[in-house]
């Protein structure tokens, strides 16, 4: 059982989500993956090598194997296809599992590692959320009741804000968007909201990840209703790494 005392820490890798010229990340994705980023549009193709490449390699380094060995598999919980919640296939048996979470839709893509529990990352920015119709979908009406409350100068920053708290939440309980975000509270370090199969409550660590002034991230750490860190709020640690720099020795080795 851990202690009261002990903090929680996850690793988190970061860069821009366009950079590094695929074809040279391509060689460590699996046939799937490749398969999976032919089929998509250009723009959506970069950040997705991108940001698998990138797994791969924290992943592998962690596991003490190649980028191009680890096994990650994607399985949408809903519709059984491959762009669902990413897991680490066959860590070692004489260590802890790994949890992972990726975003690559905003203009910085990241990573997070977790020995702890299950684990999840947005990133967005400003301009991104506001040209969407979150507030109407994503807020509760007590969130949007507070938000109108703020002045105008704020309510940009403090809506994204919002937002990538409760993808983070919601990659980490493996649900996505299946759960209503406007559901989802998470206004206090600790994130909540009912069970849609009517088990209990959904709890998960939240701490916001600061990337520039016009970017704005969250990670969240999944927890047990009830186990000694879900009475400790804000018990996280990130420890931020250069991702640009990971993805540079993966293209120059890859093969």
């Amino acid at each position: 059982m851990r202690g009261a005392g002990e903090v929680v820490t996850v690793e988190v890798w970061a860069t821009a989500s366009t950079g590094t010229d695929v074809a040279r990340l391509l060689p460590v994705l699996d046939p799937a993956e490749r398969a999976r980023a032919d089929a998509m549009p250009p723009s959506a193709q970069v950040g997705f090598v991108r940001a698998r490449a990138l797994l791969r390699a924290v992943v592998g380094a962690r596991l003490g194997v190649p980028a191009g060995a680890v096994g990650l598999q994607a399985r949408c919980p809903g519709c059984g296809g491959p762009h669902g919640p990413i897991e680490v296939e066959g860590p070692p048996t004489d260590g802890p599992g790994l949890h992972v979470s990726a975003t690559r839709s905003g203009p910085v893509l990241a990573v997070v590692l977790s020995a702890t529990g299950p684990v999840g990352i947005d990133v967005e920015s400003h301009a991104r959320v506001a040209r969407a119709p979150v507030a109407d979908v994503a807020l509760s009406d007590a969130e949007r009741r507070s938000l109108a409350r703020l002045p105008l100068d704020r309510r940009s920053a403090e809506l994204t804000r919002a937002w990538v708290r409760k993808e983070a939440a919601l990659k980490a309980w493996r649900t996505g968007l299946r759960m209503d975000p406007a559901t989802v509270d998470v206004r206090a370090a600790l994130a909540h909201a009912s069970d849609p199969g009517g088990t209990g409550d959904l709890l998960a660590h939240v701490v916001d990840l600061r990337l520039g002034r016009t970017v704005v991230g969250a990670i969240a750490v999944s927890v047990a209703a009830g186990s000694v860190r879900a009475s400790r709020p804000g018990a996280v640690d990130v420890v931020l790494h250069d991702g640009g720099a990971v993805l540079e020795v993966v293209a120059a080795t890859a093969r």
